[in-house]
């Protein structure tokens, strides 16, 4: 099943809702509408993951990309909206210590605005 990947942005982030199955295939494709969506300047992008039904390590890899590219402007990535398990996932692969990850976009974006 492929990804789909819906964009906003307000004054103080850029969200991007990613729905799927993050794997192998479709990983290369998330990273690079992240970068798409990362503009000069942008200080957060939030990863609202709330749609995600599974993600390999290559999808880890991704969103590790991301933070990379972030941080190298100077921004913060911000996760948010994991399941259960997805959230598992990433607190045993130490991303928890990488990213804050937050219940729902409505507090990533509250993080923001502060």
């Amino acid at each position: 099943m492929p990804i789909t990947v819906e964009g906003s942005r307000t004054e103080c982030a850029t969200t991007l809702l990613v729905r799927g199955r993050v794997d192998g295939g479709s990983a290369p494709e998330l990273e690079q509408v992240c970068r798409q969506w990362i503009a000069p300047g942008d200080v957060n992008l939030i990863l609202d993951l709330s749609g995600v039904e599974y993600m390999s390590s290559a999808g880890l890899s991704a969103v590790l990309s991301a933070g990379k590219a972030m941080d190298a402007q100077g921004g913060h990535l911000l996760l948010c909206g994991l399941a259960a398990r997805l959230k598992q996932v990433f607190l045993f692969s130490g991303f928890d210590a990488l990213f804050p990850i937050f219940d729902s976009r409505d507090a990533a974006l509250a993080h923001c605005a502060k």
